[in-house]
């Protein structure tokens, strides 16, 4: 009967900690209850080992999940300064779209 209790106590602790970490995130434009796109990274070992423990604590399911938790939490805190980032990124897009339509057009004419 200990064990369940160890084990219902350290969940318990564990989905405490979790809501400490994301915190109260309040809904955006982004939608961060899909997780649809697998990013593949490199972490540090030392990294990696503090996952496992949050991991290990049931603070989080997986890796994955602790590394999605941090990064959304990052850019939703800064979600401004990012959608700021975001807009200027489509821009410089939108320009080198055009730039590149001008350089087929010349070439277009070279050929006539």
């Amino acid at each position: 009967m200990t064990r369940g209790r160890k084990k219902e106590t350290k969940s318990s602790m564990g989905e405490f900690m979790r809501e400490k970490i994301i915190g109260d995130l309040q809904p955006t434009d982004i939608d961060i209850a899909k997780r649809e796109v697998h990013v593949m990274t490199r972490l540090s070992e030392d990294v990696v080992k503090i996952l496992d423990a949050l991991v290990e604590l049931n603070v989080f399911k997986s890796r994955s999940e602790a590394v999605s938790a941090y990064v959304e939490r990052s850019i939703i805190t800064n979600l401004d300064l990012y959608m700021t980032v975001l807009e200027q990124f489509e821009e410089v897009e939108d320009k080198r779209g055009k730039a590149m339509e001008t350089v087929l057009d010349a070439f277009e004419k070279l050929e006539k």
